[in-house]
Parts: structure tokens; sequence; C-alpha cells
């Protein structure tokens, strides 16, 4: 494409401001509409970012700014729905995760998406997240990495007692909110072959796992409903561990007792910007000025479905009574 790809942003909450606020940094990205149900919060946005079209129609304005791509950044409820409804549209998709409730769902997209030669993404930011990158970069290039820890704390029974969501979202915690934690796992260690472990269903899903890598690197999983410890991924390598805790941290521990901190450094916490969004935002144009897949951290809808299905995995171990 010799022109700048023309995207309409679909949702103006959290993350559509997120995502509106980075397009501007991205070479060859131009944002012509902005929709969101009320239209009011797209109004709002908007006249943010140039006093561009705005309403609560999307189909509408794509048609009528002759919209490229689109962005779905709508409710989680929404989501499988408009994805779908843009790519029958014709619309190359940035999606927010996760983009269907199912693998065979994402699945199902991916290659509706593919026929129409389409360029598909999820919007899994964190696998652009600088520390994480220099993390895998570190653990490839002095390692080898031996195994992987991760520690999954997700609090969902104060979540859910706030009520900010749909009760459907509170039942699948794991595949709305840890969805982040296991994607960059995927990221990190590589395609999982085997999930052995069990959980305990009391309240909410306790899991505890051990999943083995095509690599042969094992990684010692484990996610509590209760704990109020942030989410971490320790990279156990020859010589030192990497860890991430929280993610946005990144922190290098030798073995003689000398550490170091990867990320952030004094130059990055002059970065104001979600981390991630801009670099996810400009391999997905690139890939469509390039007619192209995007390239690697990107996740396509294929991919996707293998966080999706390696969720399915973990939730389908076997129950253990708890005491």
């Amino acid at each position: 494409m010799n022109q700048p790809v023309r995207l309409l942003l679909i949702g103006a909450g959290k993350m559509g401001v997120a995502h509106a606020d980075v397009i501007r940094h991205v070479p060859d990205a131009q944002l012509v509409a902005i929709a969101s149900r009320s239209g009011t919060s797209a109004e709002k946005l908007a006249k943010a970012h140039g006093n561009i079209r705005f309403g609560d129609d999307w189909k509408q304005l794509a048609a009528e700014t002759s919209a490229d791509a689109c962005i779905v950044a709508v409710s989680h409820l929404q989501n499988p729905v408009v994805t779908r409804d843009a790519i029958d549209m014709g619309l190359h998709v940035l999606s927010e995760k996760p983009v269907a409730f199912s693998s065979s769902a994402v699945l199902e997209l991916a290659e509706l998406a593919e026929s129409k030669g389409l360029v598909n993404l999820a919007a899994v930011n964190r696998r652009f997240y600088p520390g994480i990158q220099r993390a895998r970069a570190t653990a490839e290039l002095y390692g080898p990495l031996l195994g992987i820890t991760c520690f999954a704390g997700d609090p969902v029974l104060n979540y859910r007692a706030s009520g900010k969501y749909d009760r459907f979202v509170y039942d699948n915690w794991m595949l709305f909110q840890t969805i982040h934690l296991i994607d960059v796992l995927r990221l990190l260690g590589g395609e999982v072959i085997s999930v052995s472990g069990s959980r305990i269903k009391k309240y909410e899903d306790n899991v505890t796992a051990q999943l083995t890598f095509e690599n042969g690197i094992r990684c010692n999983y484990s996610a509590y409903s209760s704990a109020r410890t942030k989410w971490g991924i320790t990279l156990h390598c020859d010589g030192f561990d990497i860890e991430l805790s929280p993610l946005e941290k990144a922190q290098i521990n030798f073995s003689n007792g000398r550490s170091r901190q990867l990320y952030p450094t004094r130059a990055d916490r002059r970065e104001k910007q979600k981390p991630g969004l801009a670099e996810q935002l400009r391999l997905f144009i690139e890939s469509i000025c390039g007619t192209t897949v995007p390239a690697f951290p990107s996740s396509t809808f294929r991919d996707h479905s293998n966080t999706l299905q390696l969720i399915e995995q973990l939730l389908g171990l076997s129950e253990t009574p708890a005491a």
C-alpha cells in the first residue's frame, strides 16, 4: 500500500483510549474514525485526536471512511461477534484478547480471515514488553535455559466482589485475565506438548501443574485464587536466573549473589505510552502494507488459539478435593 492504513477504532473504553494514544506514533497508520456503543465516549476521544469521525454504528463508519483495518477494543462479551463481523466486512483485524472463548472458535476465525487474505492479530501486548523481550534474548544468548517457574496469583475472589464485570468473566477468569501470563509463558518456553497436575476447586480454580515444552524444558505452574502476590515468571539458566515479577520488570540474579535490572532502566522510565502497544501496532501495519504474516513476537489468531488450548488443558486437569 502506498497510502497510510486507514484505521477504525471500535471501542472507546480504557483499552480504546490506550490504542488511540499510540496510533499517531506508528508510521503509515491513520486513525479515521472511532466508534462506541453510546457514542458519547467516542465523541470525547475523537475530539482529543483531531476531531475525526465518530459514532455508535461502527459498520457505517467503516463504510463511510473506507477503512482498511480495525482495532477491536470492545467489552469482553462483544469481542467475538464484532471480530467476526469485521472479518466479514473485509477488514484487517487487531482484536483484544481473548478473540473468542474457545480454541476452536478462535481457530475458526483464523481460517475465515486467512481465506479472505486478511491480516489478523490478537492484541496481547505483554508479548512486546521490553523486559520480557530482554529476558528472552538474555536467556537465549547466555543460557541455556534449564527450566521455568510460573506463579499466577489471581485474587479473583476480591475482583468478583467488586461486580465490575459480567459474571461470565469472573467464572472464566483464567480465560479473560490470567491469559496474559499464560501467553507470555508460551512466548518464553515455546509450545507445550504435555500438561500434568491437578485443580483444587473450592471457591475458585486453584491449579498446580507441570508443563513440558517441545524443547524438553519444564515449567512448574501454580495459580491460587486468593493469592496477594503478583504474577511472576522465573527463567532458570546456567549460572543465573531472570525474574519477571511483576511482568513489567525484569531482573537478572547471578549465582554469585550479584543482580542487575534489565528493565526498566533510567532511559526506559521516560516512556509514557502503555508498554508494547506501539510495537504491536507497528507490526500489524507493516504486515498489511507488505501483505505478509505479522512478524514475531506477534500472535496471529492461529497462534492465539494455542494459548486458549493451553488454558483448556489447565482447566481440564482432574480435581483434587479441598482439605
